[in-house]
């Protein structure tokens, strides 16, 4: 059986930490946990390779969707946070452009509370998960993308 490609794309604001130190990589939290629990579930870890990137918000859209679509994904996830929002946008479209089969995925604070506006901005968007991802991002990941399935997801819109 061949695997499926997950792609978690984490953004980061260089300079942060340490102060002034541009070629600092930082690695945020959520797209770690979110591999890290898959990854531990037996069923998943079959089915799924999941990689991370973690790209700066200055980062050139065109080789950032580049470096996506070499992973073949099936399914993009997108940690948002208001400071890389825009940079989000930018990417689920350019990637949707080239992979529209692909599922996408947005997760994190800024979408969390307004999740209608954020879907009605960007029709590339299959899927947001409000609040905790872990449990919700492995249930997406078990099941078809069909509706039946997709509804059974609490604190998630589509």
């Amino acid at each position: 059986m061949n695997k499926k490609n997950v792609v978690i794309v984490g953004f980061y604001i260089p300079g942060i930490y340490p102060p002034g130190r541009d070629d600092v990589v930082v690695d945020l939290l959520a797209p770690g946990f979110l591999k890290a629990s898959a990854d531990a579930d037996p069923e998943l870890a079959k089915k799924y390779d999941i990689s991370i990137l973690s790209p700066p918000i200055t980062a050139n859209q065109e080789e950032l969707t580049e470096e996506i679509i070499d992973k073949s994904p099936d399914i993009i996830c997108y940690s948002v946070y208001l400071w890389n929002y825009n940079q989000m946008a930018r990417s689920s479209r350019l990637v949707k452009k080239f992979l529209p089969d692909s599922k996408i995925v947005l997760g994190g604070p800024q979408v969390s509370y307004i999740p209608e506006e954020t879907l009605q901005e960007n029709p590339d968007v299959d899927v947001i998960v409000c609040g905790s991802g872990e449990e919700r991002f492995k249930d997406l990941l078990k099941g078809d993308w069909s509706f039946e399935s997709l509804i059974k997801i609490p604190q998630i819109l589509f």
